[in-house]
C-alpha cells in the first residue's frame, strides 16, 4: 500500500516536468512563425507603397502634362500679339488650334475624385496625338442616330445635355449617348442633295447641266453668306432613275455652319429648284403607262 501511494506521489511530481517539456518545442517555435508572418506582411506593405508610388507619379506627369500645355498657349497667345506678319500669325494661330484641342480632349466640365486604392492593379497605354477621349466637345453640334440634331451643352460621366432647335433640352445617359454614334459636325461636314430632271433633257444630263447648275448654286451661295465657309462644291451624274435622270449636289462646308445643316439642305433644294426654272428643265414626278385593248395608251 505504502508502495503504490509512494508511485501516485512521485507521478504528480513528475507530471508538470513532462507538460512543460512537452510544450516547450512548439512555445519556441512561435516567435519563428509570427516572425514569418511579419515578414510577409511588411514585403505586401512594401510592394502596396511602391505601386501607390507609382501611381502617383503617372497622375503628377499628367497634371504636370496640362499645365505645360496652358503654359505653352499662354506663350503662343504671346506670340500671336507681337507677330510681324500676317503669315506668322496665321502660322501660331494654326498652331493655338492644336493646343486647345489637345487640352479639350479632357472634354468634361466636371473634374472627378478617384482613390488611388482604385488606380492599382489598372494597366495603361499610350494615347495617340489623334486620339480623342470622346467624340465631341461641349458646343459641339452633332446628329444622333435616332436623327435627333443638337448642341452639346453639358457633358459628364453620368449625362450629355443637348439643346435642340428652338431651345429645347435633350439628356442622355453617356452610356446611351456613345452607343448612338455620334456624328460631330463641328469639325467639317457634308451634304448631298438627289436632284432629278427629265429624260427630255439626256443629251445635257451628263455635260452642260452639272456645270450649270454648279455655276448657279455656287452664286446663291455666295449671295446668301455662305462662301466663306464653303470648302468644296460639286455636281454630278448619279444615276438613269426609273422616271428621272437623277444628280447629286455635293457640298462640303466648315463646322461653323454646323447649327443650320438642315437650313442648308433646304437652301440646296431650292436653288436646285430656282436653277430649273431658269433653264426650263422639267421635274419629272413618277408616272405609270398603261396599255388597254386597241392600242390605246394612257399615262
Amino acid at each position: 500500500m505504502k508502495k503504490h501511494i509512494a508511485l501516485i506521489i512521485t507521478a504528480l511530481i513528475l507530471l508538470p516536468c513532462i507538460a512543460i517539456s512537452q510544450e516547450t518545442p512548439a512555445a519556441s517555435s512561435a516567435p519563428e512563425a509570427a516572425a514569418q508572418t511579419l515578414g510577409k506582411a511588411d514585403d505586401s506593405s512594401i510592394f502596396e507603397a511602391e505601386t501607390q508610388q507609382n501611381t502617383l507619379e503617372i497622375l503628377r506627369s499628367i497634371v504636370k502634362s496640362k499645365s505645360t500645355l496652358k503654359q505653352r498657349m499662354d506663350e503662343k497667345k504671346q506670340a500671336v500679339d507681337k507677330a510681324s506678319s500676317e503669315t506668322e500669325r496665321q502660322y501660331l494661330n494654326e498652331e493655338l488650334a492644336a493646343l486647345d484641342k489637345q487640352i479639350a480632349d479632357a472634354v468634361t466640365d466636371f473634374e472627378l475624385r478617384i482613390p488611388i486604392t482604385e488606380l492599382i492593379g489598372k494597366t495603361s497605354r499610350r494615347c495617340d496625338t489623334h486620339e480623342s477621349w470622346f467624340p465631341c466637345r461641349k458646343n459641339d453640334w452633332v446628329i444622333l442616330s435616332d436623327g435627333t440634331r443638337g448642341g452639346v451643352t453639358h457633358l459628364s460621366h453620368e449625362t450629355v445635355e443637348l439643346v435642340l432647335r428652338g431651345g429645347a433640352k435633350k439628356t442622355y445617359q453617356t452610356a446611351d449617348f456613345l452607343a448612338m454614334t455620334p456624328l460631330n459636325l463641328s469639325v467639317n461636314f457634308r451634304i448631298k442633295v438627289p436632284f432629278g430632271i427629265g429624260y427630255g433633257h439626256q443629251k445635257d444630263a451628263t455635260t452642260t447641266i452639272p456645270e450649270l447648275l454648279s455655276a448657279f448654286i455656287q452664286e446663291q451661295i455666295e449671295k446668301e453668306g455662305y462662301a466663306d465657309d464653303l470648302l468644296n462644291l460639286r455636281v454630278e451624274f448619279a444615276q438613269a432613275g426609273a422616271s428621272s435622270l437623277d444628280l447629286v449636289v455635293i457640298t462640303d462646308f466648315k463646322g461653323s455652319q454646323a447649327p443650320v445643316y438642315n437650313r442648308l439642305t433646304r437652301s440646296i433644294q431650292r436653288w436646285c429648284v430656282d436653277a430649273a426654272s431658269q433653264y426650263n428643265w422639267d421635274i419629272p414626278f413618277p408616272q405609270i403607262t398603261v396599255h388597254l385593248p386597241g392600242d390605246t395608251v394612257m399615262s
